[in-house]
């Protein structure tokens, strides 16, 4: 096939149809709006009219909550404007625009390296910066976040900056690694692996890794220092897939699970600041579980704002694989209990939710 046509940056625009989804597919209004802790708000299927659209793993918001910035499997940036209603609702996607993510060397990615599997905020020496998590070839790399309109247009067209990290870190299955990571705190990242289960251990708990980069510091002579804990799923087969931070109460944990029977299941778990720790093993408390009949697919990217009262607010987006068969959804939630739970939840740890490391023999 023909190469993409890019203009002068290496971006494209991008048609798209938006159309309004319900929690229940098919929709069901005389069903409670309502699963576990969370309300729905809104839901919001997205078809691009390009080849190139979908497969979005991670994305984040701008301050503003206007500008969405997403990453794909395929290794491409896809910046769109949130269109919101007076509550702040989302309620559409308008301006899609694309352009490949750019490698060290300031060229687009190749076939090799493009997966695209994780997308967080993170505090660079020089300023805001974005952290993408990448599988097959493990690794992390930065880009400016960039704080003049347009929003995002720096990341989209600037050369990564990589984040060197011990060995270990970056040990996983090929198509399993790191799937979810939030910074805690400037400098400070909670990674995630899909697929690599913590050594020593025998239910089934997930590598985690508590990553200090000193003060943001993410040049080729700045190596980050590492320390481990784990993270037990929900349930067997269900594996971390993004995060974002609650600030003074918890991290907001996406779990997703499929079966063949079964098909695609997810959930939304609050993991408490207070618990984590080197050497802890987490176990996140369940705010919502999604399976059929209500609406899920493969969903892969999670964000957390705070609403017009202070309630927070949580956005999950989905990943379609390329398939006609899936889509390509950003649902809304609010977590009508946040404030009132945050004290509640950071209480001291009690055994089944936090372990400290075994001595050695």
């Amino acid at each position: 096939s023909a190469p993409p046509a890019y203009d002068a940056k290496g971006l494209f625009a991008v048609k798209t149809t938006v159309a309004a989804v319900d929690l229940y597919t098919p929709p069901a209004p005389e069903q409670p709006h309502r699963v576990g802790e969370l309300v729905f708000l809104s839901g919001l299927q997205i078809h691009g009219h390009d080849d190139r659209f979908g497969g979005f793993s991670g994305f984040v918001l701008d301050e503003t909550g206007r500008t969405l910035l997403a990453v794909s499997d395929n290794g491409f940036w896809m910046r769109a404007v949130l269109r919101r209603d007076r509550k702040g609702i989302p309620r559409g996607l308008e301006s899609v625009a694309m352009g490949p993510i750019r490698d060290i060397r300031g060229e687009p990615l190749t076939p090799a390296g493009e997966d695209a599997e994780a997308l967080t905020p993170f505090s660079g020496r020089l300023g805001p910066r974005l952290l993408v998590a990448f599988e097959h070839w493990h690794r992390l790399w930065t880009y400016p976040a960039g704080n003049r309109e347009p929003t995002f247009l720096a990341a989209m067209t600037a050369m990564a900056e990589p984040l060197r990290l011990p060995k270990p870190v970056l040990a996983h299955p090929p198509n399993r690694g790191i799937e979810a990571a939030v910074e805690l705190r400037p400098g400070r990242l909670l990674v995630f692996s899909e697929g690599a289960e913590a050594r020593g251990r025998e239910d089934g708990a997930l590598k985690a890794w508590l990553i200090d980069v000193g003060a943001g510091d993410t040049g080729a002579h700045n190596r980050a220092r590492a320390q481990p804990l784990a993270l037990r799923p929900l349930e067997e087969g269900f594996a971390p897939t993004a995060a974002a931070l609650w600030p003074g109460c918890c991290v907001i944990l996406l779990e997703r699970r499929y079966r063949v029977v079964t098909g695609v299941q997810a959930a939304i778990v609050a993991i408490p600041l207070a618990r984590i720790r080197p050497g802890s093993v987490l176990a996140g408390r369940v705010l919502a579980r999604f399976a059929p009949p209500m609406t899920v697919d493969n969903y892969e990217g999670i964000w957390v704002e705070p609403d017009t009262t202070g309630r927070p607010r949580i956005l999950i987006m989905s990943d379609d694989n390329y398939r006609r068969s899936q889509r390509t959804l950003l649902m809304t939630f609010l977590w009508a209990a946040g404030p009132r739970r945050a004290q509640a939840i950071n209480q001291p740890a009690v055994p089944s939710d936090v372990e400290r490391p075994r001595r050695r023999q």
